[in-house]
């Protein structure tokens, strides 16, 4: 039969083809519904299980769907069994603790649906602690790599801008709630600080040793011929300051910036860690490591295949030491015989750290904080999602505070190695952690400075961060 457009029985021809299309796509997709047997899965990964919370939680999660049809639709939170946020996948829980009691703990369920109403979930279990991790302020600066701070006994925080930059530096004081006290100009990237007995701060910045006093005025500066500075100096118990170059030379110059002697070593010396009876260990570019006695005689040296970190001193003077090739050590003070070596997985590029117990912990490239009991064994081994390029610092009650490198995050660790809680940034930490006054511990993470409540002070130990204390002397007790 011969259909025209305009006859009405070319239009009822047209309309049963279409209700059949419509019936068939309404078949075909109830039987790829029907057919859709795989639920989605779904992770929490954050908080992890077992971690301490405070604040304003994010809940994040990672959720994916087998089927070839279909995709996450939908995604619940439940809190303690109730439903606390329903929202799309990309979608972040913001969970507010405030309301909650302290010291409790807690349940979070994260279920994912997809467009079959099939479901998945994931279960973590948090204790909520008021304050721990809590961010107290944040301070900007206007250059990438803020060194470590160091803090002065009236709690002000000393830091340098364009620490890892060829831009123009400044020496920042900050007063305790994170407000500007002044700055102090260089002409380069500035060390990090140290600050000496009577409150002098000494940096490194265009190749010369400055002093400054609390007020942020130049004292006097001191510039090798034809050396560069390449690490922070150290303050010894007299007051003397320390100084080495990559000529090799060794500086000892009093407070007030006379040079009271120097010497050739024959090494490029880097940074310089002073032992209790004035024994200067000293890291050097070379692959040697060397002990120097404080009448200018080198006692001893350690010979690597690879650069070696600065020391941390143990309380009977064991010398531990990171290096480049994947080797943690531990030295004889005595002569600088090994006492034992581990192989990590990676190098290490940043000292390590004690505990009050006498743990040994090192961070490593291969995103992992090892600790080692003072006999050499590994006790735990935490890996983050980042590598490790500086030191951590430990906390009395023996909480381990530890900056991911390209993940911007601080961590604290329980002295066991498991997760106690994380601050993440997206950003990237160039700097080690220092834990000050008032149970407050410092990260410098791109541009800025973060101020964080801690769970205790620092512990009192025989190095329990980053050139051994929040002055950083570099100095053992």
């Amino acid at each position: 039969m011969d259909l025209k457009k305009g006859d009405p029985a070319f239009k009822a021809v047209l309309l049963i083809k279409s209700i059949t299309l419509m019936v068939g796509a309404v078949i075909g997709l109830t039987i790829m519904t029907a057919c859709d047997l795989h639920p989605p899965t779904i992770t929490i990964t954050y908080p992890e299980d077992n971690s301490v919370v405070s604040g304003t939680v994010n809940i994040t999660v990672e959720a994916e769907d087998e089927g070839d049809w279909w995709k996450i639709d939908d995604v619940e939170f439940y809190i303690d069994d109730s439903v606390y946020f329903d929202g799309n996948y990309d979608d972040v829980c913001e969970w507010n603790t405030e309301p909650l009691d302290d010291s409790t703990y807690h349940t979070i369920v994260a279920v994912a649906y997809d467009e079959a109403d099939n479901s998945g979930a994931d279960t973590v279990h948090v204790q909520l602690i008021k304050g721990a991790g809590e961010l107290l302020w944040q301070f900007h600066t206007e250059y990438y790599g803020p060194s470590s701070v160091a803090i002065a006994d009236d709690g002000t925080v000393y830091f340098g801008s364009g620490y890892f930059t060829s831009d123009d530096g400044c020496l920042y004081a900050l007063a305790p709630d994170g407000s500007l006290k002044w700055r102090h100009a260089t002409g380069d990237n500035v060390s990090v600080p140290i600050i000496g007995s009577d409150g002098t701060i000494y940096v490194i910045s265009n190749d010369k040793c400055m002093a400054v006093d609390p007020g942020g005025t130049l004292k006097w500066s001191f510039e090798p011929e034809a050396n560069l500075i390449i690490s922070s100096p150290s303050v010894g118990a007299d007051g003397t300051i320390y100084l080495g170059t990559d000529k090799g030379y060794l500086y000892a110059f009093e407070p007030n910036g006379n040079l009271k002697w120097s010497y050739q070593t024959g090494f490029k010396l880097s940074s310089i860690s002073i032992g209790s009876d004035g024994t200067l260990y000293c890291s050097t570019r070379d692959t040697v490591f060397c002990a120097i006695s404080s009448d200018t005689t080198i006692k001893w040296s350690f010979h690597n295949r690879a650069r070696m970190t600065p020391a941390a001193i143990g309380s009977d003077g064991t010398i531990y030491i990171g290096a480049w090739n994947c080797y943690f050590y531990a030295l004889d003070p005595s002569d600088g015989s090994v006492k034992w070596s581990y192989l990590t997985k990676d190098m290490i590029t940043a000292p390590p750290v004690i505990g009050p117990d006498g743990t040994i912990y090192v961070g490593c490239f291969d995103e992992s904080v090892y600790a080692f009991d003072p006999d050499g064994n590994l006790k735990w081994r935490y890996t983050l999602n980042s590598l490790i390029s500086d030191s951590p610092a430990v906390a009395a009650d023996g909480t381990i505070y530890v900056a991911s490198t390209d993940e911007g995050a601080l961590y604290a660790l329980n002295p066991d190695g498991t997760l106690r809680w994380r601050y993440k940034t997206y950003g990237q930490t160039l700097s080690s952690p220092t834990i000050g006054h008032d149970n407050v511990v410092y990260a410098s993470i791109d541009e800025d400075i973060y101020a964080f409540r801690s769970s205790a002070p620092l512990a009192s130990s025989p190095w329990p961060m980053y050139r051994h204390d929040y002055k950083h002397t570099a100095r053992a007790d």
